[in-house]
């Protein structure tokens, strides 16, 4: 956002989001619905397509996702639940099965200076973005190696967070 004219050196703080208490997080677990999941996607890595993350099995052969015998309250999930989707489409949004297809976060804040009495700037105005980007190698060179030259990136999606 532009940055306005200041009006008053006294700071509204009905203009601010409420301040959010950090999260705690609890140590891993068999239990954990979350902790199913991602011992059973790092157990299956490397994938090659979403269509293997789909498909994903926990340690003892079973689907991970929409499975209801992979968890202790084994009404919460069904196979055609919308939870057991939704819990596939945060981990396919958050993920990527290319190496070469990467997200980016940028803040950028526009900080008051300071001074010999005030080290801690106040924020005065901040962007936050965040890109999908794609690294493409361009043509090789004869030995396989990666030519700096015709090495570029491409900014697929960009949008603010």
């Amino acid at each position: 956002p532009k940055l306005s004219r200041r009006t008053a050196e006294v700071f509204d703080s009905r203009m601010a989001p409420a301040i959010q208490s950090l999260t705690t997080l609890s140590a891993p677990s068999t239990s954990k619905e979350a902790d199913l999941l991602a011992d059973a996607i790092i157990q299956g890595r490397p994938y090659t397509s979403p269509s293997e993350l789909a498909s994903v099995n926990g340690t003892d052969g079973k689907p991970v996702f929409g499975n209801p015998d992979r968890y202790t309250d084994k009404t919460r999930v069904q196979w055609t639940d919308a939870a057991a989707e939704e819990s596939f489409d945060r981990v396919y949004e958050a993920s990527t099965v290319r190496s070469r297809n990467l997200r980016v976060w940028v803040i950028g804040q526009a900080l008051s200076p300071t001074t010999a009495n005030n080290t801690t700037p106040e924020i005065l105005a901040e962007v936050r973005k965040a890109f999908t980007v794609f690294a493409d190698p361009g043509v090789r060179q004869s030995d396989g190696s990666i030519d700096p030259t015709k090495f570029k990136i491409s900014i697929l999606n960009e949008n603010d967070f």
